[in-house]
């Protein structure tokens, strides 16, 4: 990372370099990395090696954090030129008559023919061979349910311990 906010140790350095050698190596995959055994060898107390990868981590959301916000930029210009795009096409399509092919060396236009099905009703109103039904659980009502007493035999109620880094 170029931008360091926050003071890493040298050894968790290494260990971050080594880390992003593997991924360059392996287009971005960190998977397979033995994290774990290179977190191992470094001879650290376990407050200052635990303290160092939180650090670490801080940095890590961080970057992540501008990564997301600079997708979010690209990603309105990426639909800002698909728009302007499609509302060239549509003019070309009012202005073009059906059959005419234009070309030159760097751009050719013209016409082909597709299908597509209209429902000219509500789906609920389709016969069932042409519907299709998603089913999912809904986890936020059998939490309330838990919560309140209700026992379950398809779902149990966890607590979970998640560590925090500020």
């Amino acid at each position: 990372m170029n931008q360091a906010l926050y003071e890493i140790r040298e050894e968790l350095r290494l260990c971050e370099s080594m880390l992003m050698g593997w991924a360059e190596e392996h287009e971005g995959d960190v998977t397979e990395f033995p994290l774990n055994e290179e977190l191992n060898k470094i001879e650290l107390s376990l407050e200052k090696k635990a303290l160092g990868i939180g650090v670490w981590i801080k940095n890590l959301l961080s970057e992540s954090q501008m990564i997301a916000e600079e997708k979010k930029s690209l990603y309105k210009r990426e639909t800002a030129a698909n728009n302007k795009a499609s509302r060239l096409k549509a003019y070309l399509q009012r202005h073009i008559p059906v059959g005419i092919k234009l070309s030159n060396s760097r751009c050719t236009i013209g016409w082909r023919k597709s299908s597509q099905v209209s429902i000219d009703c509500e789906p609920e109103k389709l016969p069932k061979e042409y519907q299709s039904v998603r089913i999912e659980a809904n986890k936020t009502a059998m939490k309330q349910d838990l919560k309140s007493g209700v026992e379950m035999d398809f779902a149990r109620l966890e607590t979970k311990h998640n560590i925090q880094i500020k």
